[in-house]
């Protein structure tokens, strides 16, 4: 069973998400979802794969399908669970600075892969998708500042009752389905 699965509930059923991250993506609609589709591609990578390393120019955002990432920084493990619905790297492009930390996958993994200078250049001719965008990324920067400090009521949880948004989900199951 893929980790989007898991986190939903069992395929099919109608279960709320339990992990708290995928309430980011609610607002990010189907034209968001395809303009995304656009700039990026799937990959997979084996267990291991250093995706982003800690002061080392990247050049991509990843979105997490299946698998998982950890994340450690200064040789200490600061997430050993980034799932589906994740994205890695959005710090760096943000602030256009190198990463302060490293990503590797902690699991055989499938990522949708986005092109940081690609990405900024459909930003610039795309308002609309740009805010949606900025909003998921601040979105996911702001619970990361959040759990960093250890509060619970993170940004990205979710409401009982409030489902993961429908854009997304199809979103996974068509890169998944090649």
């Amino acid at each position: 069973m893929s980790n989007w699965a898991t986190i939903s509930g069992s395929v099919g059923k109608k279960k709320q998400p339990n992990l708290p991250i995928k309430a980011l993506w609610n607002d990010f609609g189907a034209t968001d979802m395809r303009v995304l589709l656009r700039a990026g591609r799937r990959r997979s990578v084996s267990s291991g794969t250093i995706l982003i390393e800690d002061g080392k120019a990247s050049n991509e955002l990843f979105i997490i399908l299946d698998g998982l990432l950890s994340v450690t920084r200064k040789g200490k493990v600061v997430c050993n669970d980034m799932d589906a619905g994740a994205i890695a790297g959005e710090i760096s492009f943000l602030t256009n600075q190198k990463p302060i930390a490293t990503v590797r996958a902690r699991t055989n993994a499938e990522l949708f892969v986005i092109s940081k200078s690609k990405l900024r250049s459909t930003l610039r001719k795309d308002p609309a998708f740009s805010a949606s965008l900025y909003r998921v990324l601040g979105g996911f920067a702001a619970d990361r500042l959040r759990r960093e400090l250890g509060d619970s009521s993170a940004a990205g949880q979710t409401a009982p009752g409030k489902s993961t948004s429908k854009a997304f989900k199809s979103f996974l199951e068509r890169l998944r389905a090649g």
